[in-house]
């Protein structure tokens, strides 16, 4: 008997953290579009029904908090310094776990941040060199966001240490 190839492994936990997770992403997918949206004229009767002003100050957060809690919820399923989430037995290894992780975070979180940010500067007449740098910083950013999260909470040992780095 074989073991699988790494790809696989990464792939089955990428899968895997997508079953656990998936309302989470949706919600956060939801508010991320609905925060790029508020202009549409449908759109921005909602939000004066969900806030007595039509501000949007609490858009400009709730999608970075949603995003974070996502970071947080798959790191901390398999933090590497709890003892509860036996993350050292699991049969795939810690680094298909760990790809697999990453893997995740990037297509749940990264790429739809970057590709709903990409139409603030569609229209601008951008060059191609413009437009990348605007994409690196959406990258930069994000992955600033995710990293500093997804490493304060790996360090964590306990739940509760994770219930309170969640405050």
């Amino acid at each position: 008997m074989t073991a699988l190839p790494f790809l696989s492994r990464v792939f089955h936990q990428a899968k895997t953290d997508w079953r656990h997770h998936w309302l989470l992403v949706t919600i956060w997918l939801l508010l991320l579009l609905l925060t790029e949206n508020h202009n549409v004229p449908g759109i921005s009767i909602l939000f004066f029904i969900l806030s007595s002003y039509n501000h949007g100050g609490w858009l400009e957060i709730l999608p970075l908090l949603f995003a974070a809690a996502v970071v947080l919820r798959c790191v901390s399923s398999d933090s590497p310094c709890n003892a509860d989430t036996a993350s050292l037995t699991r049969p795939l290894g810690t680094g298909a776990i760990w790809v697999g992780k990453a893997l995740f975070l990037v297509i749940t979180v990264l790429l739809p941040a970057l590709i709903v940010l990409s139409f603030r500067w569609q229209g601008n007449d951008l060059g191609v060199g413009q437009q990348l740098a605007l994409g690196g910083s959406v990258l930069l950013a994000v992955g600033l966001l995710c990293s500093l999260v997804g490493s304060a909470t790996a360090l964590t040992s306990s739940p509760r240490q994770v219930l309170g780095l969640a405050i």
